[in-house]
């Protein structure tokens, strides 16, 4: 008999196993076949939130022949599946010293999140955890129709201010328009989004993947700063500026990027507005709120007046 494909035959192991990701329930082995099919045969740690019954488990210990599988769930009863490969940790998906213990202990290269589909715990997770995968690592959350259907979304919000699925769209936008400034994004921004490759939707489903760099930002910022010296078009010295400005240990960097930038184009209110960022980077706040003020001078009667005042507000407000 011909061989069944990849996807038929982790559907059926998943069937066999009892798991609702399969094409008789959710149908997400399809997609995980063509996202893991890689790995099959990798040693590597991966690590599910939410055992229940155990199933998804085993389906993993059979697909993966040479990887370990690690189950966290707050249930201690879940210890019992423990054996051959597959590991149970008891604990709670939104402890963040408790996932901080287990990525470290564990270093997984793919997560997948089915827990308790509150937003509030998925967010929590995602932000404790992403940082730790790998590059080229894969975090899955599963069973995001809870926090799309109307009649159950705010049941499984929490306390988060916004809902997973919220949370995740504000990510593939920023993915879209990286560039544009927003200071309620920059925890989000700096625990997933730049580390962010592509964001992914599929059957209730979303899978985001770790960005994977041939060079480090220092050999990035290096190699190109000096590629630039006698550049000539006239953006250059924006684009390493934004680069730059994300990493604090480059932004000296971003303050030579800046000055040059303005040097091309002598746009004083986008240099005195990135000149806010190099100064609260450096930690010189009377410095920073010295630009924001040459800043809002400047935009006096833009549409940028409001945006900058804001700054300067948060500026005199929290100094930190």
């Amino acid at each position: 008999m011909k061989e069944l494909p990849d996807d038929v035959q982790l559907n059926l192991t998943g069937v066999a196993e009892g798991t609702d990701k399969t094409f008789l329930g959710n149908d997400y082995l399809r997609h995980y076949s063509r996202l893991f099919e890689k790995y099959k045969e990798s040693e590597i740690n991966i690590l599910e939130i939410g055992v229940a019954g155990g199933a998804s488990l085993r389906t993993w210990r059979q697909y993966f022949t040479k990887a370990t599988i690690i189950g966290i769930d707050i249930a201690p009863q879940c210890q019992k599946f423990a054996g051959d490969r597959m590991i149970i940790e008891i604990g709670s998906q939104t402890d963040e010293s408790f996932l901080k213990a287990i990525s470290e202990k564990y270093k997984p290269t793919i997560i997948i999140d089915d827990g308790s589909h509150i937003s509030e715990h998925q967010i929590i997770s995602l932000e404790c955890l992403f940082p730790t995968l790998p590059e080229g690592g894969i975090y899955i959350i599963e069973d995001m129709f809870f926090q799309v259907n109307p009649v159950c979304a705010d049941a499984f919000r929490g306390e988060s201010p916004l809902l997973a699925i919220d949370y995740l769209l504000a990510l593939a936008r920023e993915r879209s328009g990286w560039t544009l400034p927003d200071p309620s994004a920059a925890r989000r921004r700096s625990l997933v989004g730049w580390q962010l490759d592509r964001l992914e939707f599929f059957n209730g489903c979303a899978a985001l993947f770790k960005k994977k760099d041939t060079l480090s930002s220092h050999e990035i910022v290096r190699l190109s700063e000096a590629a630039m010296e006698n550049a000539r078009a006239e953006y250059v010295w924006d684009r390493l500026y934004d680069y730059a400005i994300r990493y604090p240990e480059h932004v000296d960097v971003a303050e030579r990027a800046a000055k040059k930038a303005f040097q091309a184009n002598g746009m004083e209110l986008w240099y005195r507005s990135r000149m806010i960022r190099v100064r609260r980077s450096q930690g010189r706040l009377d410095a920073a709120i010295a630009e924001a003020r040459q800043a809002l001078d400047l935009a006096a009667g833009t549409p940028h007046q409001h945006e900058l005042q804001a700054t300067l507000d948060d500026l005199i407000a929290n100094p930190t």
